[in-house]
């Protein structure tokens, strides 16, 4: 008799083995296709992030240095019909060139700070809005005036720096942008020639420039001269202090493009862009802090999508038919079903039992019964 119970028991042991072999397999299985398929998701939205991350710098940086290209036109424009409209349509030493220079400056004055006209000995000729210079200043020494002696076709555009040439009696610095270029001055029956420099205000730059880096995100741009010399950088005086170092005598190398650099002990995407006629360069740096925090957006959002899947996993796998607990909390296999119950179940219609439930619930017992 004892013989006869270890049988039956023996062989509900061994199914129930098998079954567990079953959906451990499975679990396995889907374990590591999911583990897979997060890991390729988690690497391809990486990559997404870093592409958006350059394009959306590229595209920023381009949009930029069309927005400079204008206002330096605009500026260029300026200077030119200071040129030939004025200095070299009337004698300087006319009424007519007095107000036609005042007017000219008066109609830009929300672009420019001042507008002056000197002799080849740099002896003032006109200035607007102040006539007035300060002592001592010599502007034959000065650069704008010496790079528009050396190249007389061209229009020169400096780099930022405090205007000192005039006493405008509110002892502010107001920092500029030079521009000069070599003119023919009408001065009666005598040719002469002169330097004309226009001031231009360094906001017109700092100001589109401040916007962009504003809502960067921690991605910022600078800008440079193409001798590596800066015009504008959003930490402009943790540079000043040495509390911040920016690589731009190398990076105002490179031609327009992007490209991968390392300074600073961290690498770098680099964007560059050059601004027409100035030979300025527009750059926008992608650092590598800003590709780290978007790693962790990422692995969060991996994390998840991995919690979320197996979570649907789980809920699949605890319905596994054929399985469940009972009062003791173990798992069991239901014993075939009396034929009362498959009468009633054939009256309503249930769903057809799968090849695997036939194979894993059909009990020992039962079968020695058939």
């Amino acid at each position: 008799m004892k013989d006869r119970k270890r049988k039956p028991d023996s062989r509900k042991n061994i199914v129930f083995n098998i079954q567990s072999i079953i959906l451990s397999v499975l679990m396995a299985i889907s374990l590591v296709t999911i583990i897979v398929m997060g890991l390729l998701l988690y690497h391809r939205f990486k990559l997404a992030l870093e592409k958006t991350a350059v394009d959306n710098t590229e595209a920023t940086v381009e949009a930029t240095v069309d927005r400079l290209n204008a206002d330096l036109l605009d500026i260029r424009q300026i200077i030119n019909g200071a040129n030939y409209n004025v200095v070299q349509q009337f004698d300087i030493s006319s009424r007519e060139f007095s107000e036609q220079f005042s007017l000219l400056y008066e109609t830009n004055s929300d672009k420019i700070q001042s507008l002056a006209l000197y002799d080849p000995k740099g002896n003032l000729i006109a200035s607007e809005p102040v006539a007035a210079e300060k002592k001592n200043v010599k502007v034959q020494t000065q650069e704008w005036y010496k790079n528009a002696e050396d190249a007389i076709e061209n229009i020169h555009f400096s780099t930022p720096h405090i205007q000192e040439l005039f006493e405008d009696g509110s002892y502010r610095y107001q920092w500029v942008v030079s521009l000069s270029r070599y003119v023919d001055v009408n001065k009666g029956e005598t040719p002469e020639t002169g330097i004309l420099l226009l001031d231009m205000k360094y906001s017109v730059i700092r100001d589109v420039m401040k916007q962009i880096n504003d809502c960067s995100g921690g991605i910022y741009y600078y800008l440079t001269s193409q001798d590596g010399e800066m015009i504008y950088h959003p930490r402009g005086t943790e540079l000043n202090r040495g509390l911040f170092e920016e690589n731009s005598l190398e990076a105002a190398k490179y031609e327009d493009g992007t490209y991968e650099i390392r300074s600073g002990g961290q690498n770098e995407t680099v964007i560059v862009g050059s601004v027409a006629y100035t030979g300025w360069k527009m750059i926008g740096v992608v650092p590598e802090s800003v590709q780290a925090a978007n790693y962790k957006t990422s692995v969060t959002m991996y994390l998840l999508l991995f919690w979320f899947l197996w979570s649907c996993f789980w809920r699949e796998t605890s319905w596994f038919p054929g399985r469940y607990p009972n009062r003791s909390g173990s798992w069991m296999l239901p014993s075939r079903p009396t034929r009362q119950e498959e009468n009633r179940i054939s009256i309503s219609a249930a769903p057809r039992r799968s090849a695997i439930w036939d194979i894993l619930c059909r009990s020992p017992m039962n079968r020695s019964k058939n």
